[in-house]
């Protein structure tokens, strides 16, 4: 839970705000598939199929780490909840690029266009080997989908930007997450609990996202 900050109704306001985050969890969960058999409209259309896998997959994906992120902040493991949030994020946006591209697709009815989207999210890849066997595979960069998720939810890029800093080995993923210097001594303290408190929000605010997904993931 983020904390209040101060006021009891603030407090209150976000039990219930991550009360509906664990919700929509629990509602994609719930629209997760054990398996795809080729029946019914996936026999009738292989583009259905395929849409369908992928929206599995990244489904899967979305659940695994936003789960993740509460898991490990409610622990106080707060370095793992922050990666786990930037995942989710970048997945969110990922999935929300993919939704945006084939909803503009199929007004036209560009079913060709269609697979050739859904061919390459599912066969995204940065391997030089894959790269270089089928050009067309290679993942784009995920900035790109942030940006556009940034246009409808003002605020996404820039925490986005604020978890990387914390991901990546620099000051502020380091010194400033373990260490605190006595700067008249000399003396280092550290600790797993220095920043535990901020950087729980941090990472639970990343997967407030989850109850927009589930509004689009239907």
């Amino acid at each position: 839970m983020i904390s209040s900050g101060g006021s009891d109704g603030a407090e209150i306001s976000d039990r219930q705000l991550f009360g509906e985050v664990k919700l929509a969890l629990s509602r994609l969960s719930g629209r997760r598939l054990s398996k795809i058999e080729v029946e019914g409209p996936f026999l009738r259309s292989k583009l259905a199929w395929k849409i369908a896998v992928y929206q599995q997959a990244i489904l899967y994906r979305i659940v695994a780490l936003g789960t993740g992120t509460i898991r490990a902040c409610d622990a106080d493991d707060t370095i793992v909840g922050i990666l786990t949030a930037r995942a989710f994020i970048e997945t969110v946006a990922v999935l929300q690029d993919v939704a945006t591209r084939i909803e503009r697709h199929l007004g036209r009815e560009d079913l060709e266009e269609i697979d050739a989207i859904i061919m390459a999210k599912i066969f995204a890849t940065r391997d030089t080997e894959m790269v270089r066997e089928e050009a067309k595979l290679k993942s784009t960069n995920v900035l790109t989908s942030i940006e556009a998720l940034d246009q409808a939810f003002p605020g996404v890029l820039q925490h986005y930007n604020l978890l990387s800093e914390r991901c990546h080995p620099n000051t502020m993923g380091h010194h400033q997450l373990f260490a605190t210097t006595d700067r008249v001594t000399g003396t280092v303290i550290f600790s797993e609990g220095k920043r535990i408190g901020r950087e729980r929000d941090s990472a639970l605010t990343g997967v407030m996202l989850a109850i927009f997904v589930a509004t689009i993931d239907g």
